[in-house]
């Protein structure tokens, strides 16, 4: 899969899911330097093509005739379209094992992955589950 070289250059998996898998695998790797599951990268080439074929498509026409975004990758929220990351849920909420902070203090700030995913701080955080972060 093309998107697996930004990764690893030296892969050799013919799809993302199966390069999510490699690349986790590999000592040091980070969760946050993987690639997208494959669903999460079907949302991103929905919203490229919407973006890219639907509105810059149309972009010489005063009132285009463009199609629902919800069905394109994005969702309304408030007014406002955002895009729409995923079917799947996620992975903090599925695998909260996986989850950890690089904060050396202060965990109880919005810049927390423990804090913002409403976990508490364990022992593969930087500050070892020793911050008293209480959910």
């Amino acid at each position: 899969c093309w998107s697996d070289l930004f990764y690893d250059r030296t892969s050799n998996c013919l799809d993302v899911n199966s390069a999510r898998k490699q690349l986790f695998t590999k000592v040091g790797r980070q969760i946050d330097n993987i690639p997208p599951t494959s669903e999460a990268l079907l949302q991103h080439c929905k919203r490229a093509v919407y973006q890219g074929g639907h509105i810059q498509g149309q972009a010489d026409i005063p009132a285009p005739d463009l199609p629902d975004p919800s069905d394109w990758g994005w969702q309304s929220a408030v007014g406002k379209w955002q895009p729409f990351w995923t079917v799947l849920p996620e992975a903090s909420h599925t695998c909260q094992e996986l989850l950890k902070c690089g904060c050396k203090k202060g965990c109880k700030s919005r810049r927390c992955k423990c804090y913002k995913a409403g976990l508490k701080c364990t022992a593969l955080c930087i500050c070892n589950g020793d911050c008293a972060l209480t959910v």
